[in-house]
């Protein structure tokens, strides 16, 4: 999978996935660094946080 029309395979299984219904207050963006964290583990850093909905700051 690659290009530009990379994600439209996960949109389109995205887009027929049936769930109960739940609610998302906002959007983080990680970067994940593999092996590098404790006992060769990923480590993460959250590099942005978007607030979302009506009450958004």
């Amino acid at each position: 999978m690659g290009g530009r029309h990379a994600a439209g395979h996960l949109l389109q299984a995205l887009d027929t996935l049936r769930t109960p219904a739940w609610s998302v207050d906002e959007l983080v963006l990680v970067a994940s660094w593999l092996g590098e964290g404790p006992n060769r583990t990923p480590r993460h850093e959250v590099r942005h946080r978007w607030p979302l909905g009506k009450d958004r700051a």
